[in-house]
């Protein structure tokens, strides 16, 4: 199989295998936080905004979006001095 085989069946694959949907239960239990504080992360009303997508009435998370926050976690601990 060449490089462009390789690159296009890549793209082929549904973005949910490279980049896993989660319930905000599946999140909660990720960050040891309950589904309540995910959804308010989620919809603005606590700081900082947790990325999510409306899909109809449901809410789910990308993989690399919590990543994401907990990285943008970090970073906002260690300028507030709250991290070694």
């Amino acid at each position: 199989m060449n490089e462009n085989e390789t690159g296009s069946a890549a793209r082929s694959r549904p973005s949910a295998e490279r980049d896993p949907l989660l319930t905000p239960g599946e999140v909660a239990q990720w960050l040891h936080v309950s589904p309540a504080w995910v959804r308010d992360h989620a919809s603005g009303r606590r700081r900082p905004l947790l990325p999510s997508l409306k899909l109809g009435k449901v809410l789910r998370f990308r993989a690399s979006d919590v990543e994401g926050f907990v990285e943008e976690c970090r970073q906002l601990a260690e300028r507030r001095g709250l991290v070694a």
